[in-house]
């Protein structure tokens, strides 16, 4: 079986066959000479029983080809829960003639816990399979108990002061397994807010798959606000081992209880009102809304501005108003501004509400007009090495448009500091920018100071300095920093590769001089690592072959180099931190310090297929004729349900092969199933021809 991690998982078959003659009579299959094929339907045994209860599978066994002496029929493993039907034996020894078939009855009791699978061998002469011996895998699916409850959470939302509420809760064994709950309690902090009118149910408590169980909790709500308890189940090989929520799987089992006194509850939407830009003199209204999500009545004490909010908002006080549970009610607040440019207010709602006394509508409003806006307004350029260029933004974030008059460095600035253009007047329409660049060319280490001058016709900010620092020459280094700093290979199929690049870049001002490039895999840990490497360079640069650079290799200031970094995991690492590998791409420089590395991560899993048989020979076709059909069985060994994307022919080389029969792609196949795929060969020319059959899923084995 070949399998390739990509963006997702392919599972190979190889296809081989040898032709005969020129030409022939296509109801001669081809001849095979002395070969004797004996082939097995299906090719594995699929059970699905539940626990203790007993299922029996047919496999029907085919000389195919030529006459096969049957010497023996026996169970490799899987001993104690499978057997073979004493009636459907054949006597033995036995010689099976081309085209006859015998049927074998192989019973399996299912046991509780992990699966107990097979394998059936029947040993022959045959020549097909290898060494006269065709096995049949037997395969099962894990029994388990698991535990769901209906409702949950028991969630009886909000009530009255002295009303109560029942709910019945449901609960089912939804596993294969027979459930034996040992303990049904509730947990010490729960609020006395809940009782059990008839009591939990009595333990120890056996509830068979499909079975189910039923018992009523009771609320009456108290003052505490909200009132939160839990029901406890613990169970005899935990409650839901394989539940699809992960905090499901340990005991307790918990069924979360939770209820509240119903009271008021304010929402305000929208809490923010934005007018935008409004004409002096003109006035715009705009609205908010009031909604009590309460089970309680919402009485409003108050509406009004809060101190210090801008005259340019109106709107009278309001007093007094009650709102009914799920009722709302709208509040109309007017903007008029005049010559300020930008108002901001905000309107305050008291109320009821025990957790929200005072709520807040944030007002915001502009007049029409254009305003500027410098970002940043402070450029510190550090210690430079030789030149530096740092820019502002500016933007007309009015909405009128902006003139912009020539920027100017302020006298008394450092010579230093110029300006990178030569000044010009800009014009910014609304939601327009423009950079302006200014350059640092030290020629001491002595610290310098300027400022940068904006003027436009903004009526509010018709000028703006930008502060300009710098602090000299700087020291030239060498600064060689990986790029990323850390490479993920994310998830790989053992026995296969997955290569990415690194790039180390020189971001210094002078030379990178490099001697050596090496990687390493980090072994330590707990339990330590005790395989080969699984991190290894290739594409070195020309001056470093093998990773040894001699002459030492340089690399200058802003520029870089590249390597392959490949990922080959041949078994997983268990480890009690987060799963994988880890490793490092070190490089040897003159920087300080000396070693620059770039970190690498990769998951290295078992494939999520099978594919059964891996290898098919048609064996001798003749021209212009075709082969009979072979199936394949492709089978999930994920513990889920994985989609099966694509089934097709790798880099579409069909050479003659072609499928007669598979299922129409995407599809789903459950874990323990299979999916059958049949191929035929048609000969065309006289030589050998080979394919491989991919099979391409979604990687499911994390979840």
């Amino acid at each position: 079986m070949k399998i390739r991690h990509l963006a997702r998982l392919f599972a190979g078959l190889i296809l081989s066959f040898a032709l005969v003659g020129s030409g022939c009579d296509c109801q001669d299959v081809g001849g095979l000479g002395s070969t004797r094929h004996l082939v097995a339907s299906p090719e594995s045994l699929s059970y699905d029983a539940q626990e203790g209860e007993e299922q029996t599978k047919n496999v029907k066994v085919t000389a195919k080809v030529g006459i096969v002496g049957i010497e023996e029929i026996k169970l490799i493993t899987g001993k104690s829960n499978f057997t073979i039907v004493q009636e459907s034996l054949p006597t033995l020894p036995m010689n099976l003639e081309e085209g006859d078939s015998f049927v074998l009855k192989i019973k399996y009791k299912a046991p509780a816990g992990i699966p107990s699978s097979g394998l059936l061998r029947i040993v022959s002469d045959s020549t097909i399979p290898a060494e006269g011996k065709l096995d049949i895998p037997l395969l099962t699916q894990l029994n388990n108990q698991r535990l769901t409850l209906t409702p949950n959470p028991a969630n009886f939302g909000g009530l009255e002061e002295g009303q109560e509420k029942e709910i019945e809760v449901v609960g089912k064994n939804e596993g294969r397994a027979v459930l034996n709950i040992e303990k049904i309690e509730k947990d010490a902090s729960t609020s006395p807010a809940f009782t059990f009118p008839d009591g939990l149910p009595t333990t120890p408590l056996e509830v068979k798959p499909g079975e189910s169980f039923k018992f009523k909790i009771k609320f009456i709500p108290t003052q505490r606000k909200p009132d939160l308890g839990a029901i406890l189940f613990t169970c005899k090989g935990g409650c839901a081992p394989e539940d699809p929520n992960p905090n499901n799987r340990k005991d307790p089992y918990t069924l979360p209880l939770s209820g509240t006194i119903a009271v008021p509850s304010i929402e305000v939407t929208p809490q923010q009102i934005d007018f935008g830009f409004v004409a002096s003199g003109t006035t715009v209204s705009k609205t908010f809304k009031i909604k009590n999500n309460g089970g309680a009545e919402l009485n409003i004490s108050q509406i009004t501005f809060k101190p210090g909010s801008s005259g340019a908002f109106i709107m009278p006080t309001l007093e007094n108003i009650d709102i009914a549970p799920g009722a709302s009610k709208q509040v109309a607040v007017q903007y008029r501004p005049s010559i300020v440019i930008e108002n901001k207010g905000a309107v305050v709602i008291e109320s009821n509400d025990p957790s929200r006394k005072s709520v807040e509508v944030q007002l915001n409003g502009k007049v029409s007009a254009p305003k500027i806006q410098v970002t940043p307004t402070k450029l510190a350029f550090g210690k430079a090495p030789v030149k530096k260029i740092l820019c502002v933004t500016i933007a007309n974030v009015g909405d009128q448009p902006l003139e912009v008059s020539p920027a100017q460095i302020v006298a008394g600035s450092s010579p230093e500091f110029t300006l990178e253009k030569a000044p010009a007047k800009l014009t910014l329409q609304p939601n327009g920018n423009d950079k302006l660049c200014v350059v640092y060319q030290p020629v001491d280490a002595v610290d310098d100071t300027g400022k940068l001058r904006i003027k436009s016709n903004d009526p509010a900010s018709s000028i703006v300095d930008v502060t300009l620092t710098g602090n000299g020459l700087a020291p030239k280094i060498c600064d060689l920093i990986a790029q990323p700093t850390q490479t993920s290979f994310g998830l790989c199929a053992l026995g296969k590769s997955i290569t990415k690049k690194v790039k180390f870049y020189n971001t210094g001002s002078s030379d990178c001089i490099v001697n050596r490039i090496a990687v390493s895999t980090d072994k330590g840990g707990f339990p330590p690592y005790i395989g080969p490497d699984v991190f290894t360079l290739s594409n070195f640069p020309t001056q470093c072959p093998g990773g040894t650079c001699n002459p030492p290799m340089t690399v200058k200031a802003g520029n870089d180099f590249t390597v392959d970094v490949t990922f080959l995991p041949t078994m997983e690492r268990p480890t009690l931190g987060a799963p994988g590998f880890n490793g490092l791409v070190s490089v040897n420089t003159n920087a300080t310090p000396s070693i620059r590395q770039a970190k690498l991560h990769g998951i290295g899993l078992p494939g999520c297929v099978s594919i059964v048989p891996d290898t098919i020979d048609f064996g001798l076709i003749t021209i212009n004729c075709a082969s009979r059909n072979e199936s394949i069985l492709v089978y999930n060994t994920c513990s889920t349900e994985i989609t099966v994307n694509k089934i097709r022919f790798k880099n579409n080389a069909a050479n003659g092969f072609q499928f007669t029969k598979a299922p129409n792609t995407p599809f789903k196949l459950a874990s323990g199933k299979t999916a059958t795929i049949e191929v035929k060969y048609r000969a065309t020319t006289a030589k050998q021809q080979n394919a491989v059959v991919e099979v391409e899923h979604s990687f499911t084995q994390l979840s």
